[in-house]
């Protein structure tokens, strides 16, 4: 089961369940593959090619999927099972919980 507090997003294909990540080894990894800055990879979901490598990226910390998606080319299938805008829509939704909420373990300098 997904973990909202970790910034996990649950997407279910039939009777399987993934888990997406927006963590340090998506971010990572999309800076690696796409050639980019950190602050230049939510631009990249304009397209189709980058929004691919962000749902890849986001798949590659969970060890029930470790393997099954060795690069981005490897999602194509589960993107078009799932849809572009449910695939969008849970990505947004993984980034969000990450990049727009302090980290529990993170201590405020003014608290």
């Amino acid at each position: 089961m997904a973990n909202p507090h970790r910034g996990e997003v649950q997407i279910r294909v039939g009777e399987k369940t993934y888990k997406l990540l927006f963590g340090t080894t998506a971010q990572c990894a999309l800076e690696k593959t796409l050639k980019i800055p950190f602050a230049e990879i939510g631009k990249t979901m304009e397209t189709v090619t980058g929004l691919r490598a962000v749902f890849w990226a986001c798949l590659l910390r969970h060890s029930d999927h470790h393997g099954e998606f060795p690069t981005p080319d490897d999602v194509d299938d589960l993107m078009d099972e799932i849809g572009l805008y449910d695939v969008r829509t849970a990505l947004v939704q993984a980034i969000n919980s990450v990049v727009l909420k302090p980290s529990d373990g993170a201590k405020s300098k003014n608290g």
